[in-house]
């Protein structure tokens, strides 16, 4: 009996092998077994419960502080191990929620788990703080930043959900002090549109920026009546739409300048000519050059007589005369 127990302790019980080897301390259970009995005993049986204990629960990714929702995977070393969680810091028992697929956690949290298995004794509780620090979406522009030749219609949005916009055109940094976004914004000049976003649980997001370049150019003048064949003078009209714009021209075909005539009244045109013009605005690039051929084919005016045709009792002088 006493050389079965003492094989089975050495095959179980690995803590007191030590004992069984000493010299100092050799058992000799013929002569003592009465004294070690009761010694040995509880030593094999605390040794089997350790034995029997579920591995304690395991998180991944670790506990710490994140900026973004976590997907939280529990695992148990021991082999087909039930396990048990909770989100709110509360200790699990086997009536909490059973642990089937990873976790979502995506707010300030603690999860908590054990594990069980039949023939085992209950795990310790294996616990991993999670501190969600969730940013919120930086806004994005649309048109993106770059050069335009016209005023842009800029709309800014943001993928938080319910996050309230707050931007500046100046170039400074937004704040929540900052004009809220509610509509596009017109962009006519150059400049630089900055925003913000805020969220109900989330912290302020990055700045977004977008610079635009904005070169505008006046209107190509317009010519009225256009150009055209007429068999007698004109008086032609110039204009432009662009508010504030100078009109220059030219009458003999040659490309205008800010050198050349100053458009202020409407020009004369009894011969063939081609009119050009060009328009000017503070703010804006200098227009296309307009441009209208006018070719006039004056016909000789018909002659009259004096006096005129009818009938008369006595001789008529008759003077024929021509408006040309």
């Amino acid at each position: 009996m006493y050389l079965c127990l003492s094989v089975w302790i050495r095959k179980h019980c690995q803590c007191i092998v030590p004992l069984l080897n000493s010299k100092s301390n050799h058992i000799r259970f013929r002569r003592a077994r009465i004294v070690w009995l009761p010694v040995m005993l509880p030593l094999l049986a605390a040794s089997q419960a350790l034995a029997s204990t579920v591995a304690t629960p395991t998180f991944s990714p670790a506990a710490g502080t994140y900026t973004s929702a976590q997907t939280v995977t529990i695992s148990d070393t021991t082999s087909g191990a039930t396990i048990y969680y909770t989100t709110n810091g509360s200790t699990p028992t086997t009536s909490s929620t059973k642990y089937t697929s990873p976790i979502t956690v995506s707010a300030s949290e603690t999860v908590k788990a054990i594990g069980t298995k039949s023939g085992y004794t209950e795990s310790a509780v294996g616990s991993a703080a999670y501190t969600i620090n969730l940013t919120a979406a930086t806004p994005t522009f649309s048109p993106a930043a770059g050069t335009y030749t016209s005023a842009q219609t800029v709309t800014i949005s943001d993928t938080t959900s319910g996050a309230t916009i707050y931007y500046t055109t100046n170039g400074s940094t937004p704040t929540t002090s900052s004009t809220k976004y509610t509509t596009a914004i017109s962009v006519s000049t150059t400049e630089t549109v900055k925003a913000i976003a805020t969220a109900t649980g989330y912290t302020e997001s990055s700045v977004g920026s977008a610079s635009y370049t904005i070169n505008l150019t006046a209107a190509t003048p317009t010519f009225s009546p256009t150009a055209g064949t007429y068999t007698s003078s004109q008086s032609v009209t110039i204009s432009d739409t662009t508010s504030g714009a100078t009109i220059y021209y030219t009458t003999n075909g040659t490309t205008p300048s800010t050198s050349s005539s100053v458009y202020s009244t409407p020009i004369a045109v009894s011969t063939s000519e081609t009119l050009k013009a060009i328009a000017t605005a503070s703010g804006y690039a200098q227009s296309a050059v307009g441009s209208a051929a006018y070719t006039i084919n004056l016909t000789t005016a018909t002659p009259s007589f004096s006096p005129s045709a009818g009938t008369y009792t006595s001789s008529q002088a008759v003077t024929i005369s021509d408006s040309t």
